[in-house]
């Protein structure tokens, strides 16, 4: 790819080369060292030629040798040790008589050591500088190469991060494909990429989208049209051979490969190189993605084992987005099934609430006797089950309405300015007859200044009178219940009803405070319940923005707490 660095250029550490002070110069420079060389010699030369035998000696020769530290290839440097050596015999010849035979032979014997000595120490400086350049250039062309590597690596995972980031904050899977072409042909250089999908009806087939990245409209126009016309099944193209491998495949050159039925397009549009990548959900297909080159590129093995994970990262993102549809659904057609219950019990009530409320008061004009004495006592028997019957019905029908309101968030408050006192003696006047014919204790607790409360008093009540009649429900004779209303150092107002009861566990409180849960037992068949009453209670506490709490031991009894918030109580 166009992205990718060639090693081709890497410099060539053959001998040819010039190292140290040699390659700095360049070819006029070379020829005056030459020159310098020559002119050197010819100085000795001359100098030893001017000079009788055994007074000067051949030392002087010994400075070609040294001239070898400006010369670049050791065998050059050999060169002038020969030449040192050449000169320092024919100037033995060449000079005039003089001295002891044994002693002007021992002095040339020495200088060609020394030229000799001095001509392998620079020659050997020399092939260490020629070593230590080539370690040193083949040292760069690896940390070139691993730098290179590396920095594929990092745009490789700083890829694979880009598609999983983008597509996890696509807000759909159309999105977080088009990410993903956007970013792969970011990184590729690449003018086109396209999504298939798998046929809903037909695994084997690819049906063509129009999720596109074209760097170019009007020059892959043409091949667009076509491509979004054209289906694939698997085996046949390059998608279609994608799905069937369920692994990425590469074609280095479109144009001459075969099985490309679209070949021809990419002649005109100069198409060579494409790949395409699967989208795996689970073991299954979900999409093919395709892109194309206008070079001809050799796999790269790298990005096709990172499109393994980016094929991974959006099967994920497709299952996740599946399951949150899913999810959403279900919950739109709960939300849709809670409110067509709820209107219906809601319908239902009111439809029954007519006829009932008839038989109430026929029934209770009966008891009384009003239109004259009833012939039979078992007719005033029955006359008093109807009107008990109708009462407990009643009380259901209310219950349901209640509770279908605050479902459907049409329960509306009449709040005023209450004294909770007030409101609770009310209700203890109601619940208070059935207490005592319980057998079983009351006590009333109010601390001392109780301010007043802002609430609906009808609501309220209505709550004491579920507590308390639950209470009483489920306390044995000669039982206790107490009623304590507080305040709290940070304004809230707390009522609490506690019995000694038969109390639950954990598993029974559940049961309790769910909707028409009945907890099973021989007490809770002593006063038939709907089952509401405790649900009830919770949301009209919440509709004043209270808490609801309880505590409760198996044969221990129950404690009810409700906190009233300090926005309600009146200072």
């Amino acid at each position: 790819m166009g992205r990718n660095i060639s090693l081709a250029a890497a410099t060539d550490v053959s001998g040819d080369r010039n190292f140290g002070a040699w390659r700095n110069l360049g070819r006029g420079e070379s020829s005056r060292v030459l020159l310098f060389t020559a002119i050197v010699a010819l100085a000795v030369f001359a100098f030893d030629l001017s000079l009788q035998l055994g007074v000067a000696g051949a030392v002087p020769y010994v400075a070609l040798a040294w001239l070898g530290i400006w010369y670049a290839r050791p065998e050059h440097i050999y060169l002038l040790g020969v030449l040192g050596s050449v000169l320092t015999i024919v100037g033995y010849f060449g000079s005039p008589s003089g001295g002891v035979e044994w002693i002007v032979l021992s002095n040339r014997a020495l200088a060609l050591f020394a030229i000799w000595i001095t001509t392998f120490l620079v020659a050997s400086r020399r092939k260490s500088e020629i070593q230590l350049s080539r370690a040193h250039d083949i040292l760069e062309v690896q940390v070139a190469k691993r730098t290179r590597e590396l920095q594929e690596k990092n745009a490789l995972v700083d890829l694979l991060h880009r598609v999983a980031v983008g597509a996890n904050r696509a807000g759909s899977v159309e999105d977080s494909m088009r990410n993903c072409l956007e970013e792969i042909c970011a990184y590729t250089g690449w003018p086109i990429g396209h999504v298939y999908v798998c046929s809903e009806s037909d695994s084997e087939k690819l049906i063509p989208t129009t999720i596109w990245y074209v760097e170019d409209e009007d020059r892959f126009q043409t091949f667009k049209e076509v491509t979004e016309r054209t289906e694939f099944k698997s085996g046949f193209g390059l998608p279609g051979r994608v799905l069937e491998s369920k692994n990425a495949v590469w074609i280095k050159d479109v144009s001459q490969d075969p099985n490309f039925p679209r070949g021809k397009l990419t002649e005109d549009i100069k198409s060579h190189t494409g790949f395409g990548l699967p989208v795996l959900v689970g073991s299954r297909v979900a999409a093919v993605l395709e892109f194309y080159s206008t070079e001809v590129n050799e796999p790269d093995v790298s990005l096709l084992n990172v499109v393994d994970n980016i094929s991974t990262q959006l099967g994920r993102v497709i299952e996740r987005k599946i399951a949150e549809g899913a999810m959403q659904l279900a919950l739109e057609q709960a939300d849709l099934a809670n409110r067509s219950k709820s209107e219906l019990l809601a319908n239902m009530s009111h439809e029954l609430r007519t006829p009932l409320n008839a038989i109430i008061g026929f029934s209770q004009a009966m008891i009384k006797e009003t239109f004259g004495i009833l012939a039979n006592d078992k007719y005033a028997e029955y006359a008093t089950d109807i009107h008990h019957s109708g009462m407990h019905l009643l009380e259901l029908i209310n219950d349901i309405l209640d509770v279908s309101a605050i479902e459907a968030g049409e329960l509306k408050l009449y709040e005023e300015e209450l004294d909770i006192a007030d409101v609770c003696n009310a209700t203890l006047r109601l619940i208070g007859p059935r207490i005592r014919d319980e057998k079983i204790y009351l006590t009333v607790d109010y601390a001392e200044g109780l301010p007043k409360i802002y609430a609906d008093g009808r609501r309220l009540k209505q709550i004491l009178l579920n507590l308390l009649s639950n209470s009483a429900k489920f306390s044995n004779e000669g039982g206790e219940i107490s009623l304590r209303v507080s305040m709290q150092s940070d304004g809230e107002m707390i009522i609490t009803v506690t019995d000694s009861g038969i109390g639950m566990d954990d598993r029974e409180v559940a049961i309790a405070l769910s909707k028409f849960g009945q907890v099973e037992g021989s007490w809770s068949r002593k006063y038939e319940g709907t089952g509401l009453g405790l649900p009830l209670t919770i949301k009209l506490v919440e509709a004043h923005g209270g808490t609801f709490s309880i505590e409760s031991k198996k044969n221990a009894g129950t404690k009810v707490t409700i906190k009233l918030p300090k926005d309600r109580v009146l200072s």
